[in-house]
């Protein structure tokens, strides 16, 4: 991943077909925006040792589709309870 352009998705100023569906170029840009955010999501975690688990199309992506399920454009992910509410206290400090 290249972090310091804050480009993650390659190829984005084009259309494709992949799956057989058709991954636009916004859908590509929502990726790279759902990255960057998953980039600064992960580091408050880090930095607290907070942890999470990838679930649902997040999970099923990586594992499938080595990225992003085509028709998905949302992230998924999962916590125990108390690290959940440690998470909140933190991102409110944090962001």
């Amino acid at each position: 991943m290249n972090m310091n352009k804050n480009i993650f998705i390659h190829d984005i100023a084009h259309d494709e077909i992949r799956y057989g569906f058709l991954v636009t170029q916004d859908r590509k840009r929502i990726w790279n925006k759902s990255l960057e955010i998953w980039r600064v999501f992960h580091e408050i975690c880090q930095k607290y040792s907070i942890r999470y688990y990838a679930d649902y199309g997040t999970l099923l992506g990586a594992v499938r589709h080595k990225g992003f399920v085509p028709w998905d454009d949302d992230l998924d992910f999962v916590m125990f309870r108390p690290e959940y509410e440690r998470f909140l206290q933190c991102a409110a400090k944090e962001l």
